[in-house]
């Protein structure tokens, strides 16, 4: 027999836009519906839900709780919180001397899986002209920016324009 046709309700009526409800309970079956979709991801989400559950048959009752875990997806990919991070080094300054270090976010659940997990890279970066090898570096991990050749010269570049890119471990960006 089809759940449908136990079910004391049309699916549109689960659907109910005046309902606040997140989940409904047949009477007749029992059978739990996810009435709206959930969201797992902070800052609004919620990774565990806790239903009590009652039955009856007039007479006599029975009670239960009922978990519902909610399974992270990458929908969310990282984001940093300036769009544009100012940052000086001494002119002169050695190799690997750290710039700045970038941090970004991702409300995916580090726990759940890879999609919270961040590296990251230079998508533009500058190049020496004379030794044709990138002037910046990042550590993939920490987000560090790091001076990759010595001596930059103030009088001759004054300052540099670099893209820093965040990937996720689901591949957003």
């Amino acid at each position: 027999e089809d759940d449908d046709d136990l079910h004391p309700y049309s699916r549109d009526d689960l659907r109910d836009p005046s309902s606040n409800a997140t989940f409904f309970i047949s009477p007749s079956t029992g059978h739990i519906y996810l009435v709206q979709p959930l969201d797992r991801d902070a800052p609004w989400g919620r990774a565990r839900w806790r239903l009590w559950v009652t039955a009856t048959d007039g007479v006599h009752e029975a009670h239960a709780q009922v978990h519902v875990n909610v399974k992270d997806i990458n929908d969310n990919a990282p984001f940093f919180p300036q769009d544009i991070i100012d940052a000086s080094v001494l002119e002169n300054s050695e190799a690997g001397t750290e710039v700045t270090r970038v941090v970004a976010t991702d409300h995916d659940d580090p726990r759940e899986s890879s999609n919270a997990v961040i590296t990251y890279s230079v998508d533009k970066n500058v190049i020496d002209e004379q030794s044709g090898r990138p002037i910046f570096s990042i550590d993939a991990v920490t987000g560090s920016i790091r001076t990759a050749l010595c001596c930059l010269d103030r009088e001759q570049t004054p300052s540099f324009v670099i893209q820093v890119v965040a990937s996720d471990g689901g591949g957003l960006k």
